[in-house]
């Protein structure tokens, strides 16, 4: 062999041992900032879950409060937590608030009939309320940012129906000292 192939085969092109530890410095920063990011994006996916099932109770609540407030005849608020619905056959509907968690029930004579319940996150309160001479009844939904993980901005619902609504006009019992309370409940 002569001196020259010797030369050629020594100096071949290769990667040196500091350019191999700083590509794989970065190729590791790179892959902790993706999974960094993969894990933030799992988070929201989850929370928007979360928010997206908690719209769809209180939508299923609104409407369920809305069509039970009009085919009721009375309404009592009886605490901000709980609302006595009363209907011209004799069932009894009532909404009761404990905790983050709505329960619907309707007893007929006494005799439970349903129980429904609208599980809601733990940062929301449910609070109801007596308008206009009781002949609308409303509830607020309030909710609060319940993580710290994902940024939420405090949102309000208001709900109100009012009472008899769809109910026959013979089947509603009127008061006669309305007129003299509430000119506008006279008119009705």
């Amino acid at each position: 062999m002569s001196s020259g192939q010797d030369s050629a085969v020594r100096y071949r092109a290769a990667f040196t041992l500091t350019e191999l530890m700083v590509t794989l410095g970065l190729g590791s920063g790179l892959l902790v900032l993706a999974v960094g990011m993969l894990h933030r994006t799992m988070d929201l996916t989850a929370s928007s879950g979360r928010m997206a099932s908690e719209h769809r109770t209180i939508g299923r609540l609104a409407d369920t409060f809305r069509v039970d407030v009009r085919e009721a005849t009375t309404a009592t608020v009886e605490a901000s937590t709980r609302v006595r619905l009363e209907s011209a056959g004799g069932d009894e509907t009532t909404f009761e608030v404990e905790g983050g968690r709505c329960v619907r029930t309707v007893r007929s004579g006494g005799e439970l009939r349903s129980e429904e319940l609208f599980e809601l996150l733990p940062a929301a309160e449910i609070a109801f309320e007596s308008l206009a001479s009781g002949r609308r009844i409303g509830f607020t939904v309030h909710r609060g940012s319940a993580r710290v993980s994902v940024p939420e901005r405090p949102a309000t619902l208001r709900v109100e129906a009012v009472v008899g609504l769809f109910v026959e006009p013979g089947a509603v019992k009127r008061d006669p000292d309305a007129a003299k309370r509430d000119p506008e409940e006279a008119e009705r």
